[in-house]
């Protein structure tokens, strides 16, 4: 059974942010950024008061078990495109199109999982 994941408003709107990210890059219509452009990360890892970066609330983390989206289709997408911090030079070959759409696949798929509660879930 797929594990149900409780989130926040808020985390489902970074979530649905997400996906139109990978939606664009799927489409031709944008870069990667790593965490620079990701609204999970936004959310989940410098929304913080300590600004200490942390995964642990992130649907992707919760869900793969790992931080910095690592055990989902992403490390896939990293492999492919294989880069570094410079985002502008990222392949667009056929290995990280796929791992992108992927990537995009996943996040809609863990969409499906989450459940809005209230109170103290991010």
């Amino acid at each position: 059974m797929a594990k149900v994941i409780e989130i926040s408003a808020e985390g489902l709107q970074a979530l649905d942010g997400s996906i139109v990210k990978w939606q664009d890059i799927v489409a031709g219509d944008a870069i990667d950024k790593g965490d620079e452009d990701c609204p999970l990360c936004r959310h989940y890892r410098h929304n913080r008061t300590n600004m200490q970066a942390n995964c642990d609330e992130c649907p992707v983390s919760i869900d793969t078990g790992e931080s910095l989206c690592q055990g989902s289709p992403y490390d896939q997408w990293l492999d492919a495109t294989g880069y570094g911090a410079d985002y502008e030079q990222a392949n667009t070959n056929s290995k990280s199109m796929k791992a992108a759409v992927s990537e995009l696949e996943y996040l809609k798929e863990l969409r499906s999982r989450c459940v809005v509660v209230e109170g103290e879930v991010l």
